[in-house]
């Protein structure tokens, strides 16, 4: 489960003592402070509300086991430099259509294709050969969430989404 960090004030010279003090214990003041937080949690929370929370966990736990391992493939084109990768930020067509316009929109047709995938972080590039087989497993792979198609020359985009009923989409770019 995703951690969170919360900040406390103490004062200064009883700080110093604890540190100094787990220190020769070789004790982390953080696994200290984890340790009376758990205590407190097991102290004070009702158990009906603790209840609630294992199963907010137990829900999340599942949803990330069960959708930590989708995708999207992704075409970029400009007619001249073909780009293929593979991303888990493009669920929807509002996703694509996002990442148009935070990454592109500003850019497109004043910089090549080349340029502008320095503008993608969180992206696994494949080859030609790979987008194919995937593309054509796509309705049988549960993983691979959509199949998106960025035109540059044409300024269009393809949308194929695939879970449920498939369909297509397609919008003109605003220059």
């Amino acid at each position: 489960m995703p951690e969170t960090s919360y900040s406390v004030d103490l004062d200064e010279y009883r700080l110093r003592a604890l540190l100094e003090f787990l220190d020769k214990d070789e004790t982390l003041i953080s696994d200290t402070l984890n340790d009376a937080l758990d205590k407190l949690y097991k102290e004070i929370v009702p158990l009906e509300l603790k209840e609630k929370v294992e199963t907010a966990k137990e829900y999340d736990r599942n949803h990330d086991r069960l959708n930590g391992n989708k995708f999207s493939i992704v075409h970029l084109s400009d007619g001249e430099s073909n780009y293929y990768l593979t991303t888990k930020d493009i669920q929807s067509f509002f996703d694509a259509a996002c990442l148009y316009a935070d990454r592109f929109d500003d850019v497109a047709g004043y910089y090549t294709l080349d340029t502008m995938m320095s503008y993608l972080e969180d992206r696994d590039l494949i080859d030609e050969n790979v987008f194919k087989v995937l593309s054509e497993a796509r309705e049988k792979d549960d993983r691979i969430q959509v199949e998106v198609h960025y035109d540059f020359d044409t300024a269009t985009l393809e949308f194929i989404e695939l879970n449920g009923e498939a369909y297509l989409r397609a919008i003109e770019l605003l220059e």
